[in-house]
């Protein structure tokens, strides 16, 4: 697929960037009734109170002059431990920094540990740095395979690419209206942000769930 070479969040700028497509079904719906294992696939659902671990809207945005970044957390994530010391967390929004979003400038910016990532860092994240390296720094954002997480509430400035008229998204849908959407990555957990969410535009996806592209995509279904 042949995307203009560039994406948008919220206010901010950039890296240049290339969105991957495939063919499946609709929007909503798992690829199959089974994962490549044979294991079956849910629903895609609403997301709930379980999962208010993810949900940072009450935590603090990181600050680079205050260092207001939390402990270093090395346990595993796990859906029943104690989640108390990301209470401590702060959110790590792009951009609010006014600056291009580039590899050095992101690794400039980002502290060590102690922060959770907004959309847009972490679409960045997924596809500047390894999977193990994402893993082991960003825990809350992704699971041990450096998948991100299934149940992950989209958190502050979405991921956006630019998509013209006659490119085929991750459904094998045509676009006919060119313009800004959400970014898909590997068509099966969208990228929206707080905007999305607070649209009510967010489902929980199936946790093992069938990959539609390599990279980031994009749905016709979900334009901002």
């Amino acid at each position: 697929m042949s995307s203009s070479p560039v994406s948008q969040g919220s206010d901010s700028m950039f890296v240049e960037h290339e969105s991957n497509s495939g063919s499946a079904s609709g929007q909503r719906q798992p690829s199959s009734q089974f994962n490549k294992k044979g294991k079956p696939l849910a629903n895609p659902r609403k997301p709930n109170g379980r999962q208010l671990p993810y949900d940072t809207q009450h935590y603090p945005l990181y600050d680079p002059d205050l260092q207001n970044f939390g402990p270093q957390v090395t346990e595993r994530f796990k859906p029943k431990r104690d989640y108390s010391l990301y209470d401590q967390w702060s959110l790590f929004v792009w951009s609010l920094l006014n600056l291009m979003l580039t590899k050095a400038n992101f690794e400039s910016m980002i502290p060590p540990w102690g922060v959770r990532l907004d959309d847009e860092a972490a679409a960045f994240a997924l596809d500047n740095y390894a999977l193990t390296f994402l893993t082991e720094r960003w825990p809350a954002e992704f699971d041990s395979n450096g998948i991100i997480r299934a149940g992950r509430v989209p958190l502050g400035g979405a991921y956006k690419i630019y998509v013209q008229a006659g490119e085929v998204d991750v459904d094998g849908i045509l676009c006919t209206d060119p313009g800004w959407y959400y970014g898909w990555w590997r068509g099966i957990h969208c990228m929206m942000g707080d905007e999305g969410y607070q649209a009510d535009m967010y489902w929980v996806r199936p946790s093992h769930e069938n990959f539609k592209c390599k990279g980031f995509g994009f749905r016709v279904a979900t334009k901002p």
